[in-house]
């Protein structure tokens, strides 16, 4: 049986940051930020520039348990780049999981996010050619 999904409530953020702070190094760790990884962990969200394919990405990390990838430079999107993948945090049974755009419980494994990332990127960069 699957446990049902809750509700987030204020009284889950100290906890959901908590995860924030703990993971960041793992999403940090999927392609090497283009700014240092000091600067970047110094003001939420977190937000730094990576380098895939030629091409710049951007990703955020929010102390309220999301993590999004998008373009970082385009000049059709200067103000609300499209979002090319996104992880958040939800809660089943009182435990907190990252999950996929879908409600699916991510693994949170360097390598199994890396694959979903890049199939996303990859994605992106052939319908953009």
């Amino acid at each position: 049986m699957n446990p049902e999904r809750e509700r987030i409530s204020i009284a889950d953020l100290d906890i959901i940051n908590e995860i924030v702070q703990k993971d960041a190094k793992l999403f940090l760790q999927l392609y090497p930020p283009i700014e240092s990884v000091e600067e970047i962990l110094k003001e939420s969200p977190f937000k730094w520039r990576f380098l895939y394919s030629e091409t710049v990405f951007e990703s955020l990390l929010s102390e309220m348990g999301s993590f999004t990838v998008r373009l970082a430079e385009h000049h059709r999107f200067k103000k609300n780049p499209p979002v090319l993948f996104y992880v958040s945090i939800g809660k089943y049974s009182g435990t907190f999981v990252w999950e996929n755009e879908d409600q699916k419980r991510m693994e949170m494994s360097l390598a199994t996010l890396r694959d979903a990332v890049q199939e996303k990127l990859d994605l992106y960069l052939e319908t953009k050619e």
